[in-house]
């Protein structure tokens, strides 16, 4: 068996949707202060635009690691090891792939991953070791 580390990130049409959206709150933005609108608009246009820079800057770290004995989950946040010697099954089930852990509870991948056939076939080949 392999030891090698497989990695996905997110697709190219969601780092897209994550950048045009940005842009969209970066243009209201910039209307909002350039028209005058009262503060708590400008205030509403800032966060978000703040929050969308942050969806971008996910888009662009955001990582899963299909390791020879874990699964890393690398976020903006956070990043999440899961030893596959606490893996009992891996499911793409419910249109997402997660994990069923020993202890009885799923741990779902990240939604841009779907239902990444690839990632769920190499997790589960690593588990039959």
């Amino acid at each position: 068996m392999s030891n090698d580390v497989y990695t996905y990130q997110p697709p190219k049409w969601v780092r897209i949707a994550v950048a045009v959206s940005f842009l969209i709150f970066v243009v209201m933005l910039v209307v909002s202060v350039v028209t005058g609108l009262k503060p708590m608009y400008v205030g509403l246009s800032a966060g978000m635009t703040v929050f969308a820079a942050l969806a971008v800057v996910e888009t662009i770290i955001a990582r899963v690691f299909v390791e020879p004995d874990a699964v890393v989950i690398k976020g903006l946040f956070k990043t999440e090891r899961v030893a596959l010697s606490n893996v009992e099954k891996v499911s793409a089930a419910g249109g997402g792939i997660a994990l069923f852990l020993k202890t009885k509870k799923w741990k779902k991948l990240p939604d841009w991953l779907g239902t990444n056939m690839s990632a769920r076939r190499r997790i589960a080949d690593r588990l039959e070791r």
